[in-house]
Parts: C-alpha cells; structure tokens; sequence
C-alpha cells in the first residue's frame, strides 16, 4: 500500500513504540475514504484519516468505548500511546 508523508511519519513513530516481535503483526487496509484501518493480529485497533485538510483517528479507550480525535500530526503521533495501551491489554493470542 502506498503511503503519503503524514501517514508514513505517523506509522513509522508507531512502529518505533512496538516491541520487535509486535511490529510483524501490524496489517494496514486502505478504505475508499482514504481512511486506513490498522490492524495488530486480526484485531482491528481504530482508523487513522491523514490524508486531505482534516486529521482524525479513531482510539479504542476498551472493549465498549471509543474517541474521535482531530488534530494534527504531532498530536495524533502523542496519542498513539492510547492504542499502544490497548493493543497490549485486549488484543492479545
């Protein structure tokens, strides 16, 4: 899949925050919307939309809740912790 430069930043930062065993698990499907659906395993971990005038992400707070985050790059990267967080604690073998 062919990333543009905000998205390869913000999953490059991403993958830097994974354990080396972690970064393998790490599947990107691109929507029509240009929004991406990362996945860790076969567990979907949120979207992430950088592409156009808006930057949004979605994070996965637990099993029931969700955030809508808008911001720009430099924040979304900061808020990649929360899906670190949840990756660890839901999305285990």
């Amino acid at each position: 899949m062919e990333l543009n430069t905000a998205e390869q930043k913000y999953f490059s930062a991403f993958l830097s925050k994974l354990k080396p065993k972690e970064q393998g698990l790490l599947y990107l499907k691109r929507l029509s919307n240009g929004t991406i659906e990362p996945y860790f395993n076969t567990y979907i971990i949120g979207k992430v939309h950088l592409q156009g005038e808006k930057y949004w992400m979605q994070i996965f707070k637990n099993l029931t809740q969700v955030e809508i985050f808008e911001g720009n790059l430099e924040e979304m990267i900061e808020k990649q912790n929360e899906t670190i967080k949840y990756i660890r604690k839901y999305c285990k073998d």
